[in-house]
């Protein structure tokens, strides 16, 4: 199943032929009728239906009913884009203060920080790994993805953001200063949004993806 727009042009009918516009993830179909579309023996452009999309016509020689899809480009912001930004802005601006800001932790603190920061790394790396090909910075899920719920994902929703708040926990408790702990809250609630959304997204691809957020909490095990 793709994620996104495609164009499908149907070439039964030589003389007048429609271009259709599919969003599979709405489960519905927009038409849009074009007369004389050039498809020729050669390559061609044909006419896009708006300035940002240029359908481009492979060689077909014989185009007897033969359906082509054609990618169209998303627009940046359409599968979460900014939230990604906002998270690496986040985490950039967080390492940036464990460099140029002062701690306050005592001894014992900073070894706990740590401590906990290193489980964190821990967690997100095997959770990466048990996510396998369906890895993704991005909120919207990849196309031909499939429903984890096994190892970590039995236990947390997002396992990634929760060893990342973690990690981002630890970090601050080792170098506690008024800094680290408002990004470290800052992050926390980006990924709790940046989550609500990819679950959007997931609900609309998986219908037992309901009865699995009512078993498994989102980012804090048994808690929330």
């Amino acid at each position: 199943m793709l994620n996104k727009p495609y164009y499908t042009a149907s070439l039964c009918n030589p003389r007048y032929r429609r271009l259709s516009l599919k969003y599979p993830s709405l489960s519905n179909l927009v038409e849009v009728a074009i007369q004389d579309l050039p498809f020729g023996p050669e390559s061609q452009v044909a006419p896009s239906l708006d300035a940002d999309s240029i359908l481009h016509v492979p060689n077909l020689k014989n185009p007897k009913c033969t359906p082509a899809r054609y990618p169209v480009p998303m627009r940046f912001g359409e599968r979460g884009e900014g939230y990604v930004v906002g998270q690496f802005t986040l985490l950039g601006l967080l390492v940036l203060s464990l460099w140029l800001t002062p701690s306050f932790s005592p001894s014992w603190l900073t070894w706990l920080g740590w401590g906990l920061a290193g489980l964190g790394l821990g967690v997100l790396l095997l959770a990466a790994w048990q996510l396998g090909r369906n890895l993704t910075a991005l909120p919207k899920p990849k196309p031909g993805g499939y429903l984890v719920q096994w190892g970590l994902y039995r236990v947390v929703r997002h396992p990634i953001y929760c060893g990342l708040l973690l990690w981002a926990l630890g970090s601050s408790l080792a170098h506690l200063n008024p800094w680290t702990v408002l990004l470290c809250g800052l992050l926390f609630v980006w990924l709790d949004r940046k989550a609500s959304l990819e679950e959007h997204w997931l609900q609309e691809r998986f219908p037992e993806y309901t009865s699995y957020r009512r078993q498994v909490k989102k980012l804090i095990p048994w808690v929330y």
